[in-house]
């Protein structure tokens, strides 16, 4: 086993009981064995950290100690939410349910119509055809499943680096960050095949905020867009991975007359 587990106490771990995993939503409770990421702290039962093949936030490295308890961060009445970045674990489980309730219907469905079919005096040349048709049509049902939990992922954040930014400053992890000490933004962009999760990287005076993304162009459309309106004088770099994405960004340049915003493609540059 390498990484590391924690048998959690009421005594000592009162701010970690009742927090969920991240993977399945189980409520985290006293006695269970548990492990946390050491990129974001996020808390997962061990079957967990095991069923994701010992892997989140693009890494494996976990925590050797419980973290501390932390000053809860609430925003004030006031202040205007710009831009949220977090998982929507109960929107996804309940994709993924909809997703194999359909697979387990469609296949014996395919195999039931070709026995009705299927007549007894059909010949073998047919009954071979039916029978490779039907193996065919459910493989694909398989691989568009397949691809729809992928999707999924993308589609509400699964892998995320939890982001909140307000009016006049950034929440991660409980720490905030004050937005007039934001220098540069900057979104790279990697192909939508790969398995290298997208980067966000909000440069400050003395630090620098690094955020995983599981979305991907055409399926983050709407946070790129959100991150164009997110700064007037705050210069903002694009790493665009593909030439639709490239497009969809000029465009978007162009349509908010946005000058403080840096396209790229591998050595191309708009500005």
């Amino acid at each position: 086993m390498n990484y590391h587990t924690h048998i959690l106490n009421s005594e000592n771990h009162s701010h970690i009981l009742g927090r969920q995993d991240a993977v399945t939503g189980d409520t985290i409770k006293a006695n269970d064995e548990v492990v946390f990421c050491s990129a974001c702290q996020s808390v997962f039962l061990k079957d967990s950290w095991e069923y994701m093949n010992e892997e989140y936030c693009g890494q494996r490295e976990t925590l050797g100690f419980v973290p501390a308890q932390e000053k809860e961060i609430k925003a004030g009445k006031k202040d205007k939410l710009l831009l949220e970045v977090s998982a929507d674990m109960k929107t996804y489980r309940l994709s993924i349910i909809v997703i194999y309730f359909t697979l387990i219907i469609c296949i014996p469905s395919i195999f039931g119509f070709l026995y009705i079919f299927i007549e007894p005096q059909s010949s073998f040349t047919d009954k071979v055809f039916f029978s490779i048709s039907a193996l065919i049509l459910s493989f694909l049902l398989i691989i568009a499943s397949r691809n729809a939990v992928k999707n999924a992922k993308k589609n509400y954040y699964i892998g995320t680096t939890p982001l909140q930014v307000y009016q006049d400053k950034i929440i991660s992890f409980n720490k905030v960050y004050q937005w007039k000490n934001v220098e540069t933004i900057i979104h790279t962009s990697y192909s939508i095949f790969s398995k290298i999760p997208d980067k966000l990287e909000i440069k400050l005076v003395d630090e620098t905020i690094k955020i995983n993304l599981s979305s991907k162009y055409p399926y983050n459309t709407e946070f790129l867009i959100k991150i164009m309106k997110l700064a007037i004088t705050k210069k903002i770099t694009f790493y665009a991975s593909t030439s639709k994405e490239l497009q969809f960004l000029l465009e978007e340049k162009q349509k908010h007359n946005r000058k403080n915003i840096v396209l790229i493609n591998n050595t191309l540059s708009l500005n």
